[in-house]
């Protein structure tokens, strides 16, 4: 299946939100979306989870504005 970037993200996140019902009736081009992916991850996504905590910590004030 030939299909672009943003076709292919979208139909992802709706088969993701969708696949606590089943696995089992999934279409081929669904499985292939699903199980396609290699595990890499580009050099620069490996560290916004750092850059998360690094707001959280320069921002507390944040965190508890949510919390209340």
């Amino acid at each position: 299946m030939n299909t672009t970037w943003d076709t292919a993200t979208s139909l992802y996140l709706r088969r993701d939100r969708n696949s606590a019902h089943s696995f089992l009736n999934m279409d081929k081009w669904e499985k292939a979306l699903l199980f396609s992916p290699d595990g890499t991850i580009p050099r620069g996504i490996a560290g916004l989870a750092f850059l998360c905590l690094l707001d959280l910590v320069a921002h507390p004030d944040r965190i508890a504005a949510k919390l209340r």
